[in-house]
């Protein structure tokens, strides 16, 4: 029993009122119901949570998606798609110089530059160069062939063919735009645009490109002919038998890089020869000597490959390396200026007798020496203190006359 606060008369326990003043409500009060608002705050706090999940899961699924209109292969994928319709190993992967926004890779008379999309990775534009060369225009149709599924080796180089002879300003097929870019003097490939309608030319409108037939793709098959197969009478003779021969097959020289060969002794260089060599008191390069150097070599074995070695012929200090042979995997003794410079970088020359501009390097570990054919024989009013800028040998382009590779 408690007494009234306004009253002060006793009020029984459990009663609503004051007995004697009836204004007061005593009676206990029963707890406010929460669980409404709880449920409010549940349902709340799910809604957040889903939200929350459907956000997450764009993003997951849009990682690595980009607004860039690009290919369906990255890199690496068209490498290993271009070996397989080239029918051998032309490309190596290693061989690629990449960032972030393009990769280069340069061949023996072509540059393959591949532009790439920093999100996805994948290939936005394929640039082949130099434009109507055979082995660029011979990469250019199997990118084609890459890039659009289904397209035969005709089709691809029809599609040059057009371009080349200015016939089209662009080709525009379920997959690619095919151009070309007079300035870069390079094949342009990108993929069309989803609003761009295709021009595909017609049958009679394409012509075969003569100018870079592609040899080492695979060979379309020819249309069966609609004369009828002449047939012979049968002869009664017995077969004649071609008796086996005991001699085994002719087996193909490997070819050594001057790299592979270059920590290798005077004996093991004479037995790859198989122990058979000439030997010449000749220039064969403009980097030992300029009075002439005694040289080894076998050309059967070792094409391209001469050794600069002593008097008495017990050691070699030096590699000339020439007509085609290779300084290692990447380098050619046969490339332009500009296809060198696209694997090392840009440099200068400097000239010495004969007409020969010359570039010294360390490569592999070894000391190498690049000389080049003097372009015109006017070389020399090019040069900026004893130097042939590299702008000026970027524009003139000379070819590699030989390479020499110091081992001593």
């Amino acid at each position: 029993m408690i007494n009234c606060k306004k009253c002060g008369a006793p009020v029984p326990d459990g009663a609503p009122v004051c007995p004697n003043c009836r204004t007061q409500d005593y009676a206990p009060q029963p707890p406010k119901n929460n669980r409404k608002k709880l449920l409010i705050i549940l349902f709340c706090l799910i809604g957040v949570l889903v939200a929350l999940g459907v956000v997450i899961a764009v993003l997951l699924i849009n990682r690595g998606k980009s607004d860039v209109n690009t290919f369906d292969f990255t890199c690496s994928q068209y490498t290993a798609e271009m070996n397989r319709i080239l029918g051998e190993n032309k490309l190596d992967e290693n061989k690629w110089v990449v960032n972030e926004a393009n990769a280069v890779y340069t061949g023996p008379g072509y540059q393959i530059d591949l532009k790439t999309d920093k999100n996805s990775e994948k290939v936005t534009e394929i640039g082949i160069s130099p434009a109507g060369e055979e082995d660029a225009a011979k990469m250019a149709a199997a990118s084609i062939m890459v890039a659009e599924p289904g397209t035969d080796q005709k089709t691809a180089l029809s599609e040059l063919a057009e371009l080349s002879e200015k016939k089209q300003d662009e080709i525009i097929s379920a997959e690619t735009v095919v151009k070309i870019d007079e300035e870069k003097e390079q094949y342009v490939i990108t993929p069309r645009p989803k609003d761009k309608p295709a021009t595909k030319p017609t049958a009679a409108e394409t012509t075969v490109a003569t100018t870079a037939p592609v040899t080492t793709l695979a060979p379309t098959t020819a249309a069966p002919t609609t004369e009828p197969p002449t047939t012979e009478p049968p002869t009664t003779e017995a077969p004649t038998t071609v008796p086996l021969t005991t001699e085994p097959p002719a087996t193909e020289p490997r070819e050594y890089t001057a790299v592979e060969l270059a920590d290798k002794s005077l004996d093991k260089i004479i037995e790859i020869m198989g122990g058979e060599y000439e030997s010449a008191n000749v220039q064969l390069t403009y980097v030992f000597s300029s009075s002439g150097t005694p040289y080894i070599y076998n050309y059967n074995v070792l094409p391209g490959l001469a050794f600069a070695t002593s008097n008495n012929n017990s050691t070699y200090y030096g590699i000339s390396i020439m007509d085609g042979a290779k300084l290692n995997d990447i380098i050619s003794s046969d490339m332009t200026y500009n296809e060198l410079a696209g694997v090392i970088g840009e440099f200068e020359v400097s000239g010495v007798a004969q007409s020969v501009l010359v570039y010294n390097t360390v490569i592999d570990g070894y000391n190498v020496t690049f000389c080049f054919e003097d372009f015109n024989g006017d070389y020399a009013k090019y040069m900026i203190n004893g130097y042939v800028p590299s702008e000026i040998l970027h524009d003139k382009n000379p070819t590699l006359h030989s390479i020499g590779l110091r081992t001593q």
